[in-house]
């Protein structure tokens, strides 16, 4: 059961630093942070950020088909978003890491596509979506902040479909390392060691791969020297 939106947790000053253990995003590190402190509150705009809230290893933050209330910003902690697969599968499309936003794939239709559930116990910053589109209307730059994220996720979206389609098994994983590495390093964390909280099998399932797949690719990898394998962690040699 998900947790209530009335959760409420103490708000953290913004200057506050990731935790060394990277479980934790600082206010400026977060995609949704232009949106969320907009102007100074004696200026009368509404606070974006309304709770906080607190979700379990395999809690939904929102479920496929479920009407979009808010867009969230992961603070801590690590989610998956799934769809169903042609096959009836599951396939992951994104994992997303502390400072992504997540939710935005419902603003077309107003109906979540894919469902978020949590790798392991996470924080997330709900936004009303009433609110955003207040503060999107009344301050120019903070639309196109929002256009440019929504454009962010489609383009994101288009770059998985044609990883899946036109590179090998080999590749693919070695670009979603890569693609793990960059975005540690864009959070100010490091490029060449960074946590991988998902098993294998949730690797397998973003890339249309099997487990057996990853696994034997990762342990290739590392006997050639190229990665460092530990547990819940990659090192990049």
């Amino acid at each position: 059961m998900d947790i209530p939106v009335s959760t409420v947790l103490p708000e953290t000053p913004a200057s506050e630093k990731p935790s060394s253990r990277g479980r934790q995003v600082a206010c400026t590190s977060c995609a949704m942070h232009p949106l969320c402190h907009p102007l100074s509150a004696a200026e009368g705009w509404l606070n974006a950020v309304q709770t906080r809230r607190r979700l379990a290893r395999g809690e939904r933050l929102y479920r496929a088909g479920s009407p979009q209330t808010a867009l969230y910003a992961v603070r801590a902690g690590f989610l998956k978003v799934c769809t169903q697969s042609s096959d009836g599968g599951r396939f992951i499309v994104r994992f997303l890491l502390p400072g992504d936003a997540a939710g935005l794939d419902a603003f077309g239709s107003g109906t979540h596509p894919t469902e978020a559930v949590a790798l392991e116990d996470c924080q997330v910053c709900e936004i009303p979506r009433y609110r955003a589109e207040i503060l999107a209307e009344g301050i120019p730059s903070l639309g196109a902040q929002l256009r440019q994220l929504i454009g962010g996720e489609l383009a994101r979206s288009q770059e998985h479909s044609a990883l899946l389609t036109r590179h090998a098994a080999s590749e693919r994983v070695s670009r979603f390392l890569v693609d793990m590495s960059n975005r540690w390093g864009e959070r100010g964390y490091s490029r060449t060691a960074f946590r991988l909280p998902m098993r294998r099998q949730e690797i397998g399932e973003h890339l249309g791969l099997t487990m057996e797949t990853v696994s034997r690719i990762l342990s290739d990898f590392q006997a050639r020297g190229w990665i460092k394998l530990s547990r819940g962690g990659v090192e990049i040699l």
